[in-house]
């Protein structure tokens, strides 16, 4: 049977590694919980943002048939009179640039910072 040995070095690294490791999830967990909002437009009509920090249901745009529900820092369609029903099947969205859309009632939900000033280039595509 083979002991293994361990240098001092080794360990450190490995420690090091860890505590990186750590710090990425706690930092990754700041970005997409607390101050951060949702934008949800309603194409040629208009569009408004939401704080996600309070759980509650609502309608939007002053149609009964789009329920949204905001619960622990995420917010999904909860009900929509389209046929199909894939906004719904979408879920609770919550990390910044996570996008859920009902395109029968034309109508997008989209997780945005509170960084992001409103008519701010984020990029630039071709």
């Amino acid at each position: 049977m083979k002991i293994f040995k361990v240098k001092k070095a080794e360990l450190i690294i490995v420690l090091a590694l860890i505590a990186a490791g750590i710090f990425m999830l706690i930092l990754r967990q700041r970005v997409s919980g607390a101050g951060v909002k949702c934008e949800i437009s309603r194409i040629g009509v208009e569009s408004f943002v939401v704080d996600l920090n309070k759980n509650k249901r609502f309608n939007a745009f002053n149609m009964e048939n789009i329920e949204f529900e905001i619960e622990g820092g995420a917010i999904r369609f909860l009900h929509s009179d389209c046929p199909d029903k894939i906004c719904e099947k979408a879920g609770f969205i919550k990390n910044v640039g996570e996008i859920a859309v009902c395109l029968p009632n034309k109508i997008s939900v989209k997780i945005v910072s509170d960084n992001i000033r409103e008519n701010e280039i984020d990029a630039i595509s071709k």
